[in-house]
């Protein structure tokens, strides 16, 4: 069984109640995540490589179906666990602009 229980079209964003044959409920997220992807591009290419870092510097715009996840909710409140994990090559999509955080 699988019931939607809600869909956002601004953000793309569509949760479904999923009940496997045992009875056990799982919440499913899902987002369509290629406008952010293109948008984060745009702004890693427009970043000039060699402007100084300051405060409030974004480097990365990440979706709101990550963020909003248990295991990122975890990783957001340890600053040297967030820095791995915009680091990380594997998130590179979500990243604004270069260099090491």
């Amino acid at each position: 069984m699988s019931n939607l229980i809600h869909e956002n079209a601004q953000t793309k964003l569509k949760q479904r109640l999923i009940q496997d044959s045992e009875g056990k409920i799982t919440l499913h997220t899902q987002q369509d995540v290629t406008d952010l992807v293109e948008a984060n591009k745009r702004a890693f290419n427009d970043n000039d490589k060699h402007t100084r870092w300051g405060e409030m510097t974004r480097v990365a715009s990440i979706p709101l179906s990550i963020y909003y996840s248990s295991e990122f909710q975890k990783i957001s409140k340890d600053p040297a666990a967030l820095r791995l994990w915009i680091n990380d090559p594997e998130n590179a999509a979500f990243r604004t602009r270069g260099g090491q955080v």
